[in-house]
Formats: C-alpha cells, structure tokens, sequence
C-alpha cells in the first residue's frame, strides 16, 4: 500500500524528470527535489500568489495618504441674436442685430490634500499590517512545504532501504 507522502516523493521525482527533460532513472537528492518542488507544488505556488497579492495591501493603504487630483474640461456652443434699439442723433428710432455664434471653453483642474486625515493614516496601517501578515503567512507555508518535502524525501529513503 503506498502511502501520501510516498505517493508525493514519487510524484515529485516524475515532475523533476519531466521538467529536466531528462529520460534517466538516476535518483533524486533533496536540494533537486525542493527545486522540484518548489517549481511545481501547487499549494506553494499559491502562496507565492497570495503573497503577492498581500503586498498590494500596503500600497492601498498608502494610496489613501496621497492628494487627489481632479480635472474636468467642458465647451458650450453659443448662438445669439443681439437686438438692440434706441434713436440716433436725429432723434429717429435706429434697431440694430447683431448675430452672435462663438464656442466657449470651461477647464480646470483640482488638488487637494487634507492636512491631517486619521481615516488614511488609520487604511494605512491596517495595510502595512496585512503586507506583514501576508509575509509571515509565506514565511509559514515555505516552512510547510520544506517539512512535506523532508517527510517524504526520508519515507523514500526509508522503503528503498527496506
């Protein structure tokens, strides 16, 4: 009957073939298999990614601290027809139109940046605080892998002494 962890070392030698691409029977040693290993397992592969991820977490929070910029930009299109009326020097009535058509343009741009926000500084450290946590996490699943890896590297060593 084969066990988990003999099934995992074995698993582990046939991906480290497969991706030397190398058809030899020679056995692995333990640094070739954590190389393996470390390439190939899927649970640490995912916490490699969730340890991306947690990284992020600092930057947003820090994203908080930062001034806000804001731009708008709008025109308007403009038609009329000025009319106006009154008398000339003669004292007879005068009316004059005038048609206007002009296109006006309406831009800025915005900065701001409260002196003190308690808020941010608050996203701020709760992100640093779950970048570490993240790391610690990584650091923890590193050491789980190297512990999977030893278990079943000596079961191997032990059924092929046996």
């Amino acid at each position: 009957m084969m066990t988990a962890s003999k099934g995992y070392a074995a698993l582990l030698a046939l991906a480290s073939v497969l991706a030397s691409g190398a058809a030899q029977a020679a056995p692995m040693n333990l640094l070739q298999a954590y190389q393996a290993a470390l390439q190939n397992d899927p649970t640490y592969r995912s916490a490699i990614y969730e340890n991306q991820a947690g990284q992020e977490a600092r930057i947003m929070g820090r994203a908080n601290l930062l001034p806000k910029l804001s731009g708008r930009y709008a025109t308007s299109k403009n038609q009329a027809d000025i009319t106006q009326s009154g008398r000339n020097v003669l004292g007879q009535p005068v009316t004059q139109t005038t048609h206007r058509d002009y296109t006006s343009l309406n831009a800025g741009v915005t900065l701001r940046q409260p002196l003190i926000n308690f808020e941010a500084l608050a996203l701020y450290n709760q992100g640093i605080a779950k970048t570490n946590y993240s790391d610690a996490q990584f650091v923890g699943r590193s050491q789980e892998l190297m512990l999977r890896l030893v278990g079943a590297y000596a079961d191997a060593q032990y059924s092929e002494d046996q």
